[in-house]
């Protein structure tokens, strides 16, 4: 007698699939897991690259990078295309704020850039279609623009605006930790550093495609990888201590364009699960 070999039945093949999509479901959140380690690991490893090009260039030049992206529009206000502006997704529109810095007098903190070369910067363009790379227009912060410092008769302009960071932020204590020095901060952008009542500030400001650098310490500024680099800023951010006496600049730190540190990338590499992933995310948030 021969026997029929006989199908799935219809239950059968339901939990097959269910089965399936199950583990399709695993695979894919393991998957997205292991894409935001690997951001957050690049993102760490990329801040350090950056902030060694600033350093080697200083030696190169003697001089900070020019061209440099301000971080501000070309109105004057915070660039509204900074990660974070209209999703609340990071936090260095947050972190930041507009400071008109002085280059004489009792505040000398634009002297602090300036007498490091530094003697222009690159505002953003409000009708840029690519905001990685809005920063367009040249503001001058030094009366020797755009010759340089070569005669060494640069000096600052009366004031200018630029973008700091705020006091007591993550970020402001990430360079000036809290436990050390709670209580010394005299405004909301300043922080008084000794007894002569010196006032230091951190300056903001993006390593975007038009800055000194390229094509001298660094062949094309890099980029954090995310999507919509259109619509958002994707540039890393070097932090400045500028001084009211005036005395030199001094590159602090790199931060990525979400608002995060080097240690903070790390933490969020170590501690991210699966299950930390948001569902439906838009960024390596």
């Amino acid at each position: 007698m021969v026997r029929t070999r006989r199908g799935f039945t219809l239950l059968e093949l339901v939990v097959v699939i269910a089965i399936l999509a199950a583990l399709a479901g695993l695979v894919l959140n393991k998957i997205d897991w292991v894409r935001r380690q690997a951001t957050m690991a690049v993102g760490a490893n990329t801040c350090g690259e950056v902030s060694n090009n600033i350093q080697e260039y200083l030696t190169l030049t003697s001089e900070l990078p020019n061209g440099m992206d301000s971080l501000l529009d070309t109105t004057g206000a915070v660039y509204t295309k900074l990660i974070g502006t209209t999703d609340a997704v990071g936090s260095l529109p947050t972190t930041i704020t507009v400071s008109s810095m002085g280059g004489t007098g009792s505040d000398k903190r634009l002297n602090s850039l300036v007498r490091m070369g530094m003697s222009f910067v690159n505002d953003h363009s409000t009708t840029s279609t690519n905001a990685t790379d809005s920063g367009t227009s040249a503001r001058a912060i030094s009366n020797d623009y755009p010759a340089g410092s070569a005669t060494g008769s640069v000096s600052a302009n009366a004031s200018a605006n630029m973008a700091v960071v705020l006091t007591g932020t993550s970020v402001w204590n990430s360079v000036y930790p809290a436990n050390i020095w709670a209580g010394t901060t005299s405004t909301s952008t300043t922080m008084v550093i000794d007894s002569n009542g010196t006032n230091a500030s951190l300056v903001a400001l993006g390593v975007g495609p038009g800055n000194s650098m390229n094509g001298t310490t660094m062949v094309t500024p890099p980029q954090y990888p995310g999507p919509d680099s259109n619509l958002y800023y994707y540039r890393y951010v070097a932090l400045f201590a500028v001084y009211s006496d005036g005395r030199r600049a001094e590159l602090k730190t790199v931060i990525e364009p979400f608002g995060r540190t080097i240690d903070s990338e790390l933490s969020n590499f170590n501690s991210s699960t699966p299950n930390e992933v948001p569902p439906g995310s838009r960024t390596p948030e």
